[in-house]
């Protein structure tokens, strides 16, 4: 029996195992549906993701192509309504998995960040406790405008990347649990650096498709209404919004369908055509979900900095205050980070269930597994993995320094 694309399906299907690498997805023997893309014939060389002929429900007692390991268990494919639902269900059953990740991912924020943090506010309240104003100039002629400079453009660089990482590792680990193959967080890092620059050349991609007619609608809206009205910011957002929706199984395509940029792309806009109701839902969550950590952030920055008003916090009333006052800035970095990850998560697992129901296919995992090799034939092993990759590492240690460096002048300045 195969249902309509537009239409929820009731039928429950076999979700095997999945397939290792190299092998043909699992195919369901039912005839396509009118309108349907075909298979996608599988490169020599790269898990291909399932054919959007899959995409419709099967009869229950259909079975695998021959090769292909045993079903894990039964899966059905949610509609619209119960999508969000079934994210979050997967979300609590991956707690401990997204907890590690978080803590890990937040680290390497306050490695590549929190120095640039703490220098800037060191610098800014200790000018403004003692003469009321900042004096752009003076900082320059101590030498603190350049290091300031040098570490925001790491910090920046750092969380962009940090921010791609998450999302690779929350996909991976969000679709392990799915199918029942949970996967170690050494596992999902190496994930993550397997498909990195895949990742990041595909939102790159997307990006130009979706912020030039987003930033038109802007400029455009700007001329009619002013600068700083809401109504251009709205507007942005509702075309990147819309414009959005045939992307929203990217990341997936290429950590679990194991395809490169422009293909994931492809076949993600094919997903997207098949049932256009989870594609929309999946982008409108994912942009509720930035709004909240958007306002989430903001908020508790702004509840820190009441706080250290009321009990004194500072850098001019002593050492202990000073001391506390740089722990509570550090611990206030480590959490945004750890909040990076958990969003993301929260965005992923809407796009992760309905992405493993459309295709049946989670090969990209198997390049994790034991026997896989890459390009040039050598195994893969997470044990071989370094927890940092090095452009991460020297990040951080650039950053480190340039605080260093920063603090030496600190008595110039303050």
């Amino acid at each position: 029996m195969t249902d309509r694309p537009d239409e929820p399906s009731g039928d429950t299907a076999e979700l095997p195992a999945a397939p290792v690498h190299g092998r043909a997805p699992y195919v369901p023997d039912t005839p396509e549906t009118p309108g349907t893309a075909e298979a996608v014939p599988e490169t020599p060389g790269t898990a291909a993701a399932a054919p959007e002929s899959s995409v419709a429900g099967v009869a229950a007692d259909a079975q695998p192509v021959a090769g292909a390991e045993a079903p894990i268990r039964r899966y059905e494919l949610p509609n619209a309504r119960a999508l969000v639902g079934r994210g979050f269900d997967l979300m609590l059953h991956s707690t401990a998995d997204i907890r590690r990740a978080s803590w890990f991912l937040g680290l390497q924020v306050l490695g590549v960040a929190g120095p640039v943090v703490l220098l800037g506010l060191v610098v800014f309240i200790g000018l403004i406790e003692e003469f009321g104003y900042i004096d752009t100039f003076f900082l320059t002629d101590r030498g603190v405008t350049p290091l300031l400079g040098i570490g925001f453009l790491i910090a920046v660089l750092g969380v962009v990347a940090i921010s791609i990482e998450a999302e690779i590792v929350a996909v991976a680990l969000l679709a392990g649990r799915l199918i029942e193959r949970p996967l170690s967080l050494r596992e999902a890092v190496l994930r993550s650096r397997q498909t990195f620059w895949t990742v990041l050349r595909a939102s790159i991609l997307v990006g130009i498709v979706v912020g030039i007619p987003s930033q038109l609608v802007t400029n455009v809206l700007a001329e009619e209404y002013g600068e700083f009205s809401q109504i251009p910011a709205l507007g942005s957002a509702l075309v990147a919004l819309i414009i959005g929706v045939p992307f929203v199984y990217v990341p997936s395509g290429i950590v679990l369908g194991d395809v490169r940029a422009v293909e994931s792309i492809r076949r993600s806009i094919s997903l997207a055509r098949a049932r256009p109701s989870l594609a929309f839902t999946i982008s409108l969550f994912a942009a509720a979900t930035g709004y909240i950590q958007f306002f989430a952030v903001g908020s508790g920055l702004d509840l820190l900095a009441r706080a250290g008003e009321g009990t004194g916090l500072g850098f001019t009333s002593g050492l202990p205050i000073a001391l506390a006052t740089t722990a509570v800035i550090l611990l206030g970095v480590l959490a945004i980070g750890s909040l990076i990850v958990t969003v993301g998560a929260i965005t992923a697992a809407p796009q992760v269930v309905a992405f493993v129901g459309l295709t049946w296919y989670a090969a990209g995992l198997e390049r994790l597994r034991p026997g896989a090799v890459d390009a040039r034939g050598f195994p893969i092993t997470s044990r071989s993995v370094a927890w940092l990759s090095r452009p991460m590492t020297a990040g951080i240690v650039l950053s480190i320094v340039s605080g260093l460096l920063g603090f030496n002048f600190i008595d110039t300045v303050v």
